[in-house]
């Protein structure tokens, strides 16, 4: 039995294998051990459905002349799922009229769609709400599908699809090019790691809701930072494990990092101002300036 994966043929010998089944097991052991996931199976002139295992799974081996698999490493599942909720939400935002039967038909997939968001743009916080919640939630506010439609809600819903639209483009630069994206955010670093004072001396003088606005910004540009790093070391575009930082590698280092802004993100959220303060300065800036040196040797930036 000839076996292809990617229209590539592989050596894969046969040991035990009497039934199919065995086989997809072995080379689905195989792929995941190489950061892949299957996503198709043909056997012969036949399209197996993965999600009907037990109508084929026992089959005879040698019955079967040539199988060929689809796999696509998770970035290539990521970009993908990217691109439909793109083109998906485009729909929406072309049309733009809530009484059109296109909409109506296209938020019967919202539950999906609000699920294969999430799978694609993961929530940094613990607790807090995630865009394809919100995204159910808003749709939901419509009226559309129960036919009571809210003029508001679908004004709401739209102003949200297009700043959604706009997140996952982002998304997508990452995932497509990450070292080019984190060169491109160079800059911004810089200014961030120069802004934490600033933003320090807000606290220290009673304007916290500028500060707070502040802090933000310099969540999702450090949030942005750590997204893009794990997306290079996930892609082989550099090998992280050579760089260390303070004695720890930088994926390390990294998750440490992530850490110490998660507490900041628990400070923010009570208002405990003394905390974020500290965190800020004994903490997140030294770290990171540590890690945007390490970057900067390393050639990426």
């Amino acid at each position: 039995m000839e076996i292809r994966i990617n229209d590539e043929v592989i050596d894969f010998t046969l040991e035990q294998e009497k039934a199919l089944g065995e086989v997809v097991d072995g080379i689905q052991e195989w792929l995941a051990l190489n950061g892949f996931t299957m996503t198709g199976i043909r056997r012969d002139s036949s399209v197996l459905e993965l999600g009907s295992r037990l109508e084929w799974q026992n089959d005879p081996v040698a019955e079967i002349a040539s199988l060929e698999i689809s796999a696509l490493h998770p970035t290539d599942l990521a970009l993908d799922k990217l691109t439909a909720v793109i083109q998906y939400l485009d729909l929406i935002r072309q049309d733009g009229d809530p009484v059109s039967p296109v909409i109506a038909d296209l938020l019967k997939g919202v539950d999906d769609v609000s699920q294969m968001i999430d799978d694609v743009v993961v929530s940094q916080e613990s607790g807090s709400v995630t865009f394809g919640a919100q995204f159910g939630k808003l749709a939901g506010g419509t009226g559309i599908i129960e036919g009571d439609i809210s003029t508001d809600g679908f004004d709401n819903f739209l102003a949200f699809v297009s700043e959604l639209i706009v997140v996952l483009h982002s998304r997508m630069r990452e995932l497509s090019d990450p070292a080019a994206e984190l060169r491109s955010i160079a800059p911004k670093l810089r200014e961030t790691l120069d802004g934490i004072s600033r933003v320090a001396l807000l606290l220290q003088t009673g304007k916290d809701s500028e500060a707070m606005r502040q802090l933000v910004k310099f969540l999702e540009i450090v949030q942005k930072l750590l997204r893009l790093v794990h997306y290079i070391g996930e892609q082989a575009l550099l090998d992280l494990g050579i760089f260390r930082i303070d004695g720890a590698p930088m994926v390390d280092f990294a998750g440490r990092l992530n850490e110490s802004l998660r507490e900041l993100s628990g400070a923010m959220e009570t208002g405990d101002t003394i905390l974020i303060g500290d965190l800020l300065e004994y903490e997140i800036a030294p770290k990171l300036s540590q890690f945007v040196i390490a970057l900067e040797n390393s050639g990426v930036i």
